[in-house]
């Protein structure tokens, strides 16, 4: 028994050296692969930025690593199509700003990557058509009149750089919103959402309309009858007032100007001639339930239908009031004019004399 002793302690002693010893290598955790980073000699680029992307070569490490590799702005764009170059220094400098680590990503290549920025042309005609129909759509003629837009002159090509997602141009006003005449538009050019450019253009907007215009000139204070108008399709651009719609509103109505022929009629070329003038003899009838007056007054100024004048009476030369109610015919002004008790007896007051002519 004493014998076997020393070879059960060496068996001990093994079995705890084993025991101590390290797991195996497969339960251990999987590293991570550095990212290689390899700039091209030359590249493209699109959008408003330069990223590593465009210009590099990424391997290597996780997905969402090489994205944010992929995705590092390292120069700004310098215009379509214009050459430019990039150091490998300055490709490092910009990985060590944004935090990555050296050892994890690795930077080769040459010392210096040149790359260009893809373009997007827009023609002439195809700007001109494309504000000629913004133009048109966002006019809003009154009715019965049609507007032309005539396509706006753009001189040359414009161009900005190809939108890595999207490249678009927005139309907006110049000054007050006009449905005629020169039109000033600011034509904005977006790349990837963002303004790139803007380009002012000058657009014509014509306007056209079927109206009325007299056959012959006409002086101020004429009166205008079916026989002296015609109807005719004429360019309305430069008119700011309503036009004359029907003829027949123009019976009562003078010439307010010298109208030339040709010219479309508007509403503020004709005035309503006065229906009394001032120092005309008029009789003026008041009526108050049963009781009739009657007496002669003399205007004390110019009345068009509707209106209410002052009126002297001829024998007391008491100014009262008066409503204009034809040519040559005017009312009591009950609005003004004293009133007769309800049961005073019927009285009928007529003053003989005649109007003067």
């Amino acid at each position: 028994m004493t014998r076997r002793l020393p070879a059960l302690a060496l068996a001990v002693t093994l079995l705890g050296v084993a025991s101590a010893a390290p797991a195996a290598p497969d339960g251990a955790a999987k590293t991570v692969k550095p990212c290689a980073v390899v700039l091209r000699a030359s590249a493209e680029s699109t959008g408003l930025s330069v990223r590593l992307g465009d210009v590099a070569t990424i391997d290597g490490g996780d997905d969402a690593r090489r994205n944010r590799l992929e995705s590092l702005d390292v120069a700004a764009t310098p215009g379509p199509g214009i050459p430019q170059s990039i150091a490998l220094e300055t490709v490092r400098a910009s990985l060590r700003a944004a935090g990555f680590d050296a050892e994890a990503t690795s930077l080769t290549g040459p010392f210096e990557t040149r790359f260009e920025t893809r373009a997007r042309t827009y023609l002439p005609s195809d700007l001109a058509e494309a504000t000629r129909t913004y133009v048109q759509r966002a006019v809003d003629a009154e009715p019965g009149v049609e507007v032309t837009i005539e396509p706006p002159d753009v001189a040359a090509p414009v161009v900005v750089p190809l939108g890595r997602e999207s490249n678009e141009i927005v139309f907006d006003w110049l000054g007050p919103h006009r449905d005629r005449g020169t039109l000033p538009i600011t034509v904005e050019f977006r790349v990837d959402g963002k303004r790139y450019s803007k380009l002012p253009l000058r657009v014509s907007a014509r306007a056209f309309a079927d109206a009325f215009v007299v056959k012959s000139r006409m002086r101020r204070g004429d009166a205008v009858g079916a026989a002296s108008l015609e109807r005719k399709r004429v360019e309305v651009t430069d008119l700011r007032e309503p036009l004359v719609r029907n003829a027949n509103e123009l019976a009562i109505l003078r010439v307010a100007r010298d109208l030339e022929p040709g010219k479309p009629l508007v509403r503020s070329d004709f005035y309503l001639p006065p229906a009394v003038r001032k120092g005309e003899t008029l009789r003026l009838v008041a009526h108050r339930g049963a009781l009739t007056v009657s007496t002669l007054v003399q205007a004390q100024k110019d009345g068009v239908v509707g209106d209410v004048i002052p009126v002297v009476n001829v024998d007391s030369q008491r100014i009262v009031t008066a409503k204009v109610c034809g040519p040559g015919m005017i009312e009591a002004d009950s609005s003004t004019q004293p009133q007769r008790p309800a049961d005073a007896p019927p009285v009928e007051e007529t003053n003989n004399h005649e109007p003067q002519r």
